[in-house]
């Protein structure tokens, strides 16, 4: 099933490229994660995807246009039964947090729908992707206090046995 770090969509569709990388920012915030595209959700089946799917150098520009700093993907094709499914593996940022630093709305039947909004952190919540909550985002700062105070304290062990010549 779907959960803390897998996602699955039966199809892929251009317009919906800033809802994918919402998923991507989450998994990228948290510990990294599998979006699956041409598999059906409920009940799980294979269904293939149909068509061209994005190159890693379309993803990664979507990617720069919508989110900073970089993410880190790997796109992975398939094939079962003849059937190709797409995976695109995230990594966990090593630069956190992944911010939206652009809106994304698709209009549909005269009305918009927001599918990313700019200065929102997601973050991957059991089978879900949202905004990032005050827990998660603590534990966030508090991890880069925690490696620049280390990095301080390395440099200052450096200093002290080589000196300051």
């Amino acid at each position: 099933p779907e959960s803390l770090h897998v996602e699955y969509k039966e199809i892929f569709q251009n317009e919906f490229i800033p809802k994918y990388l919402k998923t991507m920012a989450a998994f990228s915030n948290n510990d990294g994660g599998k979006l699956i595209f041409g598999v059906s959700d409920s009940p799980r089946n294979i269904k293939g995807v149909l068509g061209n799917f994005i190159t890693d150098a379309e993803l990664n520009d979507k990617c720069s246009k919508y989110f900073e700093p970089e993410m880190n993907f790997q796109i992975d094709e398939t094939e079962i039964s003849k059937t190709k499914i797409y995976c695109i593996t995230v990594s966990p940022a090593r630069s956190k947090p992944i911010i939206c630093k652009k809106n994304a709305t698709l209009s549909k039947g005269g009305k918009d729908k927001t599918l990313i909004e700019e200065g929102a952190i997601y973050y991957r919540y059991s089978a879900k992707s949202d905004k990032i909550k005050f827990i998660e985002l603590q534990k966030i700062l508090q991890e880069i206090t925690h490696n620049n105070i280390q990095q301080i304290s390395e440099n200052l062990q450096i200093m002290q046995s080589v000196g300051l010549n």
